[in-house]
């Protein structure tokens, strides 16, 4: 199978920047100086040359300057980092040093867990919306129980999201891939009040796919392997010194229809007949046909709210409080026998599988002063999750 986000593309981009700055000056260092990169890795901020464990952060930056719009395309940026395609997102995984869990059943937690602003995403389907307005990524390599919980046997994906801004700013974005892919971004952040801050933001994009379907009763020249995300993202920002709190809503939904299985062989003389493929082009690893009478789709539907709150107490502590509610919704159609009809005596393959995940969850942690010799952190954590 080939999923439609690894084809070959020529690209067209065209991007839109606005400010409320009067100018912008440029001047050559005397000395090239590394900046610091800060990490969230232990629960609090620290420099990532202090942290103790195999880490890599990669900024939003690269992950733009890089094309990569999502988990799938993470293994071209950090190694031992891989992604094992399914033919829905229910079977997918992100693996990590080659540990990763990959499985059908809602009862099954992933090994490599996936967390967005400080909340736990509860199935590792969830976590294969586009990357959009992301500050940087972590990824934690190894056990990460201790901090982050069972589901994090084989390592951990932190997503940190940006967030406002002191001046007004706006961005769009508008690209055109071959094959008539269309991807389009647009952002806009600024001061609300006093020490309140905005962001706010949408990204659309959609791709027919690189696979014709040819089965009697599909329309001529049908693609398949293609995909239609759009998604919504809103913050409030605010800070005023003793306390920071972050108030985010997001709503994204995909309908993608992938992946069509390819006939690299013959299937014998009955089969290929009915497949009725154009000649030359019936088998073969460059074939670009299929005749299936229903096709694979995956429909994702999923909204969250996050509230996290920094609040420094006693001097020199902080007492961080994160409530995470998400709701996923996926149907699953997926094309088993890979016919354009029922051949007598052998029943269709055809299933339909939804799931409905349902989450709630509540963090409470105090932090001591992580400059000094003796440090620690003790917290609880409230979990519910409701699965259909």
């Amino acid at each position: 199978m080939q999923s439609s986000k690894f084809h070959n593309r020529n690209l067209i981009r065209a991007t839109l920047l606005g400010g409320c700055a009067a100018a912008l000056g440029f001047s050559a260092p005397a000395m090239a100086q590394v900046e610091e990169i800060v990490v969230t890795a232990q629960k609090v901020e620290e420099n990532v040359q202090d942290v103790p464990i195999a880490i890599t952060a990669v900024s939003g930056d690269a992950l733009t300057a890089a094309g990569t719009t999502s988990l799938e395309n993470l293994g071209q940026l950090v190694p031992s980092v891989t992604f094992r395609k399914g033919t829905t997102n229910a079977n997918s995984a992100v693996v990590l040093r080659g540990v990763g869990t990959i499985s059908f059943s809602i009862a099954a937690e992933p090994s490599v867990s996936t967390v967005v602003d400080g909340v736990v995403l509860s199935r590792s389907g969830q976590a294969f919306a586009d990357l959009v307005e992301i500050e940087r990524l972590e990824i934690l390599r190894g056990p990460q129980g201790t901090l982050f919980g069972k589901n994090a046997s084989a390592g951990l994906i932190n997503v940190v999201s940006k967030g406002g801004t002191d001046t007004l700013e706006g961005e769009f974005t508008a690209e055109y891939y071959e094959g008539d892919e269309v991807r389009t971004r647009g952002t806009i952040s600024g001061p609300l009040a006093e020490n309140l801050t905005f962001r706010a933001n949408g990204f659309f994009g959609k791709y027919k796919g690189n696979i014709t379907n040819v089965a009697p009763f599909q329309t001529k020249d049908s693609k398949i392997n293609g995909y239609e995300h759009l998604g919504f993202r809103g913050l409030l920002d605010f800070d005023n010194g003793p306390a920071r709190i972050k108030i985010i809503a997001d709503y994204y939904e995909a309908d993608d229809d992938c992946c069509g299985e390819v006939t690299g062989v013959s299937r014998g003389a009955q089969l290929n007949a009915e497949l009725n493929l154009p000649l030359g082009v019936a088998q073969g690893e460059n074939q670009r046909f299929v005749s299936h009478n229903l096709v694979t789709q995956s429909l994702d539907r999923q909204w969250g709210l996050t509230v996290n709150a920094d609040f420094d107490v006693f001097s020199d502590h902080v007492l961080s409080a994160i409530y995470g509610y998400r709701n996923w919704n996926n149907t699953e159609l997926r094309e088993g026998d890979f016919l354009p009809r029922a051949i007598v005596g052998t029943p269709e393959l055809h299933d339909r599988g939804f799931v409905e995940t349902d989450q709630q969850s509540l963090e409470l942690r105090l932090a001591s002063d992580q400059s000094k010799a003796f440090k620690y952190q003790v917290g609880g954590f409230y979990w519910k999750s409701e699965n259909t």
